[in-house]
C-alpha cells in the first residue's frame, strides 16, 4: 500500500488532541463527605461508571474521525494490475548533442536518441484515453522555456511531439526538465502517476541536483550508458589573419583534441574551402588522452571569398561524429591600394604628419600578429604631388593634417568620392576649416579647434558598426586607451546619412561616417600624430587603422568581420543588428527558408536545428543573372560541451535524483509491457463513508448524553 499524499499523515499528531482533553476532563478533586447523602452512594457509583464507559466511547469515536480525515487527505491507495483508475505520466527526454552518439551502427535505432523516441512511443501506447501525458525535451530551440508545459489527455498530440523532437547540438538542461515534471505530478490529481526518463547521464546536462525526494510518483530510467570515454573533435578552425587579404598566403590551422582517455591511432584531418577546393589531407600521427594536436594548411586566397568550408576528421572508432567536422566561412577581403597624402613636408621621416599612420598600415616585419603582412598597400605622397596622381587608381585615400586640397584635384577628388570612392580624413593643426566646409564633402560642418582641461579619452564606441566590430570580441584590442589633449568640435549632418562611430569622454564627436554620392567618408576630428594624441604609440592604432581602411575599402557591403558563430549564438541573436536580425531571411544549408517567430527576449530566429553553412539575406535581395549579390554565408557548429568527457552510471544518475527508480536492463530492447503499473484501488471513497459515519454515531451518543442530564 503508497500514499499519494505521504506528507499529510503529519495531521496524525492531531489525534494527541482529544487524548489531551479527555486527561484533563476526567482529573479527580479532593472527595468532601456529606452525611446527608450517605444513602445515595450506591447510585451514585452505578452512574459514574457509565458515564466513564460513555467518556471513552466518545473518546474512541472522535480518534476514529480524526483519523479517517487525516488518512483521506493522505490518499492510500493499493497497486494492481487489474485496476482502472486514470494515470498522469511525464516523459523526460534527453535530446541534447550526446545523445546522437552511436551506440548500434546498422540497426533501426542506432543513436540514444532514436531509441529514446522510440521506446517513448511504446510508453505512450500504454495509455490509454482519460490519461493525461506531457513531453519534455531537454533542450528548447529559441530560447523557449518549459514553464507553460501541462499535462494534456491529447495523447496524439504527446505522439506528434515524440516523433517532431528533434536532436540539438547543445547540452540539455536536465536539472530544470525534471523540475517541471516534479511541478506537474505534483500537482496532478489521478492515482496512478509516472515519471519516465531517457538520458545517456552525460554530466554536462546537469546543473545540479533537482531534488525529487518525496516526488509521489513511480520513477523509470531508459539509461543509455557509454562503453568508453573516448573521441576526438575539431575544436576550433583559425586563420593567422582574419579577414585574409586576397593574394596573401594565409595559415588555417585546425586544431584536435583528444577527449578519450586513451591515445588514439592515426588521424586525418581534410580541409575543402567553397566546395571545390580540397587540400591533400594532413595526418596526425597520435594525440595523447586530453591533448590537442594541430594541423596547418596554407592557402592564397585569390579573391574576395564569400564561400564556407568545413575541416572534418577521418578517424577510427569515434561513437560521436557530430564534432569531426567544423564549418567555416573565410572572411577575405581584396588588398587595398591607398593613397595616403602627407599634409607637413620634412626631410626627417618621424617628423611628418603621415608617418605614424603609414607605419600602422604596412608594420615591418615583427611589428604586427600578422608577420609583417597587411591588407592595405599604401602610396605615401605628398601635398605637392597631388595633382600627378589618379584617385582611381585606389580603394581610398587618406589625409594626415592637410590644409586643403589643391584647387586643381579638388574637383576630381569630389568626383572620386562621388562615384564609389572613399575619404579617411585625419585632422590637425594645419587644416583649414573654412576650406573643409566648402568642400561639400564631410559629413557636417567642423569648428573652432577644442583643448580640454584634461586629455579626454574615446567612449560610446558603436561596436555594432563592421569598421570596429572586431573590438567587439572579447579579449581584442579596447579602443577607450587613446588619450587626446585636442580636437576639432564637429557637428554631424542629417542623421539619415550621418553615423557618429565613437565619442570623446566629453560627448563630443571623435569618428564620424557619411556619405557622399556613392562613396563614403569617415573624419577623425583629431590628429593622427603623436602632437595631438597618444594613439599613434600604442599598439592597438596598428589594428584601428587597418580596420577602418579595410572598411573604406570592401565595396561598402557592411558585413560583419565576425562570421562564425556556434548553434547557441545562432539561437540566441538578440541583436536586431545580428545577421539573423528580423528583416533578413534565413536560409539553411540547402537554401530551404527557415521558419521564425517571435521568441521571448528579443529572439528571433527558430532555427539552425543542425551544423553547416546558412545563409542570410534582406528581403529584398539584389540579384544579376539570377546570382543574389547581397547573401552572406555564416558558418554554424555543434556545441563542443556535448564532446566533453563525463557520464555518469545508473547508480550515480538515481543519486543525483533522490528517489529510487526502477531501471530498465536493455533500453535498446522494445518495452514490451512498459513496466507503468496498469492501475490500483484507492481507500479515498471508503475511508471518507467511513468518517461520516464515526461522526454520526459521536452525534447520537452525544445526544443521548445530554438528554440523560437534561
Amino acid at each position: 500500500m503508497g500514499f499519494l499524499q505521504p506528507a499529510l499523515l503529519a495531521g496524525a499528531l492531531f489525534l494527541a488532541v482529544p487524548v489531551v482533553l479527555h486527561l484533563i476532563h476526567r482529573q479527580k478533586y479532593p472527595p468532601v463527605r456529606f452525611s446527608t447523602l450517605d444513602f445515595f452512594g450506591r447510585t451514585v457509583k452505578h452512574n459514574t461508571l457509565q458515564k466513564r464507559l460513555i467518556d471513552v466511547l466518545l473518546l474512541l469515536l472522535r480518534l476514529a474521525a480524526l483519523a479517517c480525515l487525516v488518512l483521506a487527505c493522505a490518499r492510500p491507495f493499493w497497486p494492481s494490475d487489474s485496476g482502472t483508475a486514470s494515470a498522469a505520466a511525464v516523459l523526460v527526454i534527453d535530446n541534447s548533442g550526446s545523445m546522437n552518439i552511436e551506440h548500434r551502427p546498422g540497426e533501426p535505432q542506432p543513436t540514444a536518441f532514436s531509441a529514446a523516441q522510440q521506446r517513448a512511443l511504446e510508453i505512450l501506447d500504454s495509455l490509454k484515453p482519460g490519461d493525461r501525458v506531457a513531453v519534455l525535451p531537454t533542450v528548447l530551440p529559441g530560447g523557449r522555456s518549459l514553464a507553460d508545459r501541462a499535462l494534456s489527455y491529447d495523447l496524439a498530440g504527446a505522439r506528434a511531439q515524440i516523433q517532431n523532437l528533434n536532436q540539438e547540438f547543445l547540452p540539455g538542461h536536465m536539472t530544470e526538465s525534471l523540475r517541471s515534471a516534479d511541478r506537474l505530478l505534483r500537482s496532478a490529481t489521478e492515482l496512478r502517476r509516472h515519471l519516465v526518463l531517457f538520458c545517456d547521464g552525460h554530466a554536462r546536462d546537469w546543473r545540479e541536483s533537482p531534488s525529487l525526494q518525496g516526488l509521489p510518483a513511480s520513477v523509470t530510467l531508459y539509461h543509455f550508458p557509454i562503453a568508453s570515454q573516448q573521441g576526438l573533435a575539431i575544436t576550433s578552425v583559425t586563420l593567422s589573419d582574419q579577414p585574409a587579404a586576397a593574394g596573401l598566403p594565409v595559415q588555417i590551422s585546425v586544431v584536435v583534441r583528444n577527449f578519450g582517455d586513451k591515445p588514439s591511432g592515426p588521424v586525418k584531418v581534410e580541409l575543402v574551402l567553397h566546395s571545390a577546393r580540397t587540400f591533400p589531407p594532413k595526418t596526425i600521427r597520435d594525440i595523447p588522452a586530453g591533448e590537442e594536436r594541430v594541423a596547418d594548411f596554407t592557402h592564397v586566397f585569390l579573391g574576395r571569398d564569400l564561400e564556407g568550408g568545413r575541416a572534418s576528421l577521418v578517424a577510427g572508432d569515434d561513437p560521436y561524429t557530430d564534432d569531426n567536422t567544423f564549418f567555416i566561412v573565410p572572411q577575405v577581403q581584396d588588398v587595398v591600394r591607398a593613397l595616403l597624402v602627407n599634409g607637413v613636408e620634412s626631410p626627417r621621416a618621424a617628423d611628418r604628419a603621415s608617418y605614424f599612420l603609414a607605419r600602422a598600415l604596412q608594420p615591418a616585419a615583427g611589428e604586427s600578429d600578422s608577420g609583417g603582412l597587411s591588407p592595405v598597400i599604401v602610396d605615401d605622397a605628398d601635398l605637392s604631388q597631388l595633382p600627378q596622381k589618379i584617385f582611381y587608381d585606389y580603394g581610398a585615400v587618406l589625409t594626415a593634417n592637410i590644409p586643403a586640397f589643391p584647387e586643381k584635384s579638388l574637383p576630381k577628388f569630389k568626383d572620386y568620392v562621388r562615384n564609389g570612392g572613399a575619404w579617411l580624413a585625419f585632422l590637425g593643426d594645419q587644416a583649414d576649416l573654412q576650406a573643409y566646409n566648402d568642400m561639400g564633402v564631410l559629413p557636417g560642418r567642423l569648428k573652432v579647434r577644442h583643448h580640454p582641461p584634461l586629455p579626454v579619452v574615446l567612449d560610446r564606441c558603436d561596436l555594432l558598426h563592421p569598421a570596429l566590430a572586431y573590438f567587439a570580441e572579447p579579449g581584442h584590442a579596447d579602443l577607450t586607451l587613446f588619450s587626446f589633449s585636442h580636437y576639432y568640435e564637429f557637428e554631424p549632418g542629417a542623421e539619415d546619412t550621418t553615423r557618429v562611430l565613437a565619442e570623446y569622454s566629453d560627448g563630443r564627436p571623435a569618428l564620424v561616417e557619411g556619405r557622399y554620392g556613392l562613396g563614403r567618408v569617415l573624419v577623425f576630428t583629431s590628429s593622427c600624430s603623436t602632437d595631438w594624441t597618444d594613439m599613434p604609440l600604442r599598439p592597438t592604432f596598428l589594428v584601428l587603422a587597418q580596420r577602418l581602411v579595410g572598411y573604406l575599402g570592401s565595396r561598402g557591403d557592411g558585413d560583419p568581420v565576425r562570421s562564425q558563430v556556434t548553434v547557441r549564438e545562432a539561437l540566441f541573436e538578440p541583436k536586431p543588428e545580428g545577421p539573423f536580425a528580423a528583416d533578413r531571411v534565413f536560409l539553411g544549408p540547402d537554401l530551404e527558408v527557415i521558419p521564425r517567430r517571435a521568441l521571448p527576449k528579443g529572439h528571433l530566429s527558430e532555427g539552425p536545428r543542425r551544423p553547416g553553412i546558412y545563409y542570410a539575406q534582406p528581403a529584398e535581395t539584389l540579384k544579376v543573372g539570377g546570382l543574389v549579390l547581397d547573401r552572406r554565408p555564416y558558418a554554424v557548429n555543434a556545441s563542443r560541451e556535448e564532446s566533453e568527457p563525463g557520464f555518469w552510471n545508473v547508480e550515480q544518475v538515481q543519486q543525483k535524483l533522490g528517489v529510487e527508480a526502477q531501471v530498465v536492463e536493455n533500453p535498446f530492447q522494445p518495452a514490451g509491457e512498459s513496466g507503468l503499473p496498469r492501475g490500483g484501488f484507492e481507500y479515498f471513497p471508503a475511508l471518507f463513508a467511513a468518517l461520516l459515519a464515526v461522526l454520526v454515531a459521536e452525534s447520537l451518543v452525544g445526544w443521548r448524553v445530554a438528554s440523560e442530564s437534561g
